[in-house]
């Protein structure tokens, strides 16, 4: 596959030449305070259930708000939906934050949340999706021995075009060969024919005025 445009390549401090496919703006995505808000709602949704159906464990004044329904099942809903928006981030060895080309075309380096980097085949990928629902949007990928990732969030670095040539197993032409074209090869004029060429222009200016009648 032949990129749509010439391929600038940067210096990874680790696996040398590579270009950045996707890069991940991971530090707006707040992690921790999407994971503790999931397990906040559902520690007080477990504790509200428990003191209605098990043993009452609120004295009464709290219990006749928190087990109200009016309370209960907005609660309910919440969990439900801060579950459903972040599940995925509960896997950090999962989430991509980078990954970039490298030289051969065949192979890309894989960076995640949990710091850890590998190598891997293009040829390697399968089964991947992109999810859209009203609560994300994201893309699943799985490699090698069922080892899944995903990508989601926001990009300073996005290209669509290798990630889709990568997710599809192809090979990238990375030498660029079609945007190395020199335009100058096709210019074979001689000097001294352009020099003649302007001695004309100059010779036939002088001595040809074509008289103008505007009526």
């Amino acid at each position: 596959m032949a990129p749509q445009a010439k391929l600038n390549f940067i210096e990874h401090p680790r696996y040398g030449k590579v270009y950045p496919i996707v890069c991940m703006n991971d530090k707006q995505l707040y992690f921790n305070t999407a994971k503790a808000a999931c397990l906040g709602s559902s520690v007080l949704n477990t504790t509200i259930m428990y003191s209605l159906f098990v043993h009452p464990i609120f004295v009464p004044v709290i219990t006749s708000v928190i087990c109200n329904p009016l309370f209960i099942l907005p609660s309910l809903f919440m969990n439900y939906a801060l579950f459903q928006r972040y599940y995925a981030y509960f896997h950090n060895r999962s989430f991509i934050t980078n990954m970039f080309l490298k030289p051969n075309g065949k192979q890309v380096v894989v960076e995640t949340l949990d710091g850890e980097s590998k190598i891997v085949n293009n040829k390697d990928f399968f089964k991947a999706e992109m999810i859209t629902n009203k609560y994300q949007h994201r893309i699943d990928l799985y490699h090698g021995a069922n080892n899944y990732l995903f990508i989601r969030g926001n990009s300073y670095a996005y290209d669509s075009h290798i990630l889709t040539a990568v997710l599809n197993n192809d090979f990238i032409d990375v030498r660029n060969v079609a945007y190395d074209y020199d335009l100058t090869k096709e210019f074979t004029w001689d000097f001294k024919d352009l020099v003649e060429i302007k001695k004309r222009k100059r010779t036939y200016s002088r001595f040809y005025r074509p008289s103008i009648k505007l009526f």
